[in-house]
């Protein structure tokens, strides 16, 4: 490991060395550049953590990886910051982008490899086996997934009584806004055990004091990052509208890290079963 960690930081060394005194940097032929948090994590899984040579915005997800460079949010990359780094292979979540951008990688001779971005079990079996046979390690791919098709196999049964769960998302300074059906989120609930409090509209929706007080809520479910930037619980219980449900009249919240409970990467079991765990605890 700690080779591998040293061949790593030797890499970005040299980057950065290049990019402070206006040198071309010639890259490595087996270098790589990940685009999505799910997909970084299931490449650091397989092992091939090494072979990275940049990340995405999202996919800071240890201190180690953190010392990479970063190309930007995936959804919306340039091809110059991502050629900057001079990867020998793209590999992709296949909802980044934009498209122009990910065209002028292709164009540019670069291996690029889209993996399905559905946030299901059946999604996250087949982005562990893509990105396995792109990085040749189909056996460590199917050991990885092998846990998420056991799932598959054998649910979780919904909980009794099947608490309506809400959950809320913020980023930044902008507005919180509520999943309905269709979303990471809404899967991940239903996978837990519990039923989405937001039946009537697909994706998400800005937060709305009418929209708590119709959906009436047992729980609510936020990422650490999404309550810490609506200014932690305080804030969130002094919504509008918040009182009149069952979860701020209780003060009934769940709160996980964003990349484990949306990510749908390896972890996604263990998020499941600490997420059911935890509608135990707040029903």
């Amino acid at each position: 490991m700690f080779g591998m960690y040293n061949k790593r930081m030797t890499k970005h060394l040299l980057y950065y060395i290049c990019v402070s005194v206006g040198l071309p940097f010639m890259g490595f032929a087996d270098g790589i550049v990940s685009l999505g948090s799910a997909v970084t994590e299931i490449i650091v899984a397989l092992d091939a953590e090494e072979r990275l040579v940049g990340i995405d915005d999202s996919s800071v997800l240890s201190q180690e990886l953190s010392q990479l460079p970063q190309v930007g949010y995936y959804r919306m990359v340039s091809a110059e910051g991502v050629l900057s780094v001079q990867p020998g292979m793209i590999i992709s979540s296949e909802d980044a982008g934009p498209p122009e951008a990910l065209k002028k990688i292709k164009n540019s001779g670069v291996t690029v490899i889209q993996v399905p971005a559905e946030k299901t079990l059946a999604g996250t079996v087949n982005r562990i086996r893509s990105i396995g046979k792109a990085l040749e390690a189909g056996e460590a791919a199917e050991s990885l997934l092998k846990p998420v098709e056991e799932r598959m196999q054998d649910p979780l049964k919904p909980l009794a009584p099947e608490p309506k769960v809400l959950f809320i998302y913020a980023r930044g300074g902008g507005a919180p806004n509520v999943s309905g059906t269709g979303t990471g989120a809404d899967e991940m609930i239903r996978l837990a055990g519990a039923k989405n409090a937001v039946d009537g509209f697909k994706g998400y929706r800005p937060l709305t004091p009418e929209a708590l007080v119709t959906c009436q809520p047992d729980v609510l479910l936020m990422t650490r990052q999404g309550l810490d930037a609506m200014g932690g619980e305080k804030a969130l219980w002094t919504l509008p509208g918040m009182q009149n449900t069952p979860a701020g009249k209780h003060s009934r919240i769940v709160v996980m890290d964003e990349v484990l409970l949306l990510g749908f990467g390896p972890r996604v079991v263990d998020a499941i079963d600490q997420l059911n765990a935890a509608l135990k605890v707040e029903k």
